[in-house]
């Protein structure tokens, strides 16, 4: 389909969801795949993390009448071909609905739609069981993007991986980053 056509490329004009990715990085037609295409609030909203052939995918999930998300707050699908405890990783824990093997993509792309994601949960058995934790099991829970509502916390400036990324994952689950330091007399006011 063309642009403003019914059902073909679309774009958007904001910073937040694209459904043609960032300027120039398709070239040729591109031409939406899918027979069982979703309502536009269904559509997939997919961010990718640790995906070495990432134009590839992209393409292909705008094939599938998916969009594309630029961050972990506005993305429904979080897509990786392995599991790894990246940032993206650490703040869809709290925000998307799924958590996904790139093998979701690859296969809905052959099937010509959206397969039911249940079917690729992210298979991560090492960090599930170092971390004592179910990921299925974790994405089910409602309250995952209040984890750290109403708490504050203050990053010291050497801190692992870095205040920036720690920031967006605190945010992400609720939380507040404070960027000055309080006493312990001002702590012990707010508890």
């Amino acid at each position: 389909g063309q642009a403003g056509g019914g059902g073909g490329q679309q774009q958007a004009n904001g910073p937040q969801l694209t459904s043609l990715g960032t300027p120039g990085a398709f070239r040729g037609p591109l031409t939406i795949i899918n027979k069982e295409m979703p309502p536009e609030h269904l559509k997939p909203r997919v961010l990718l993390s640790s995906i070495k052939n990432k134009d590839e995918i992209e393409r292909k999930i705008l094939e599938l009448g998916g969009l594309l998300a630029r961050t972990s707050g506005e993305a429904t699908h979080l897509v990786m071909a392995s599991a790894q405890r990246t940032v993206k990783f650490m703040c869809c824990i709290s925000t998307c609905q799924h958590i996904l093997s790139l093998a979701w993509i690859l296969e809905s792309h052959s099937a010509q739609k959206f397969l039911p994601e249940e079917d690729f949960i992210l298979d991560m058995p090492e960090f599930e069981k170092v971390f004592v934790f179910s990921l299925k099991d974790t994405l089910k829970k409602q309250n995952r993007r209040y984890l750290l509502q109403g708490k504050m916390l203050y990053l010291t400036p050497s801190v692992v991986p870095g205040r920036i990324w720690l920031r967006e994952i605190i945010e992400c689950a609720g939380g507040t980053v404070e960027n000055k330091r309080r006493n312990l007399k001002e702590i012990k006011e707010l508890n």
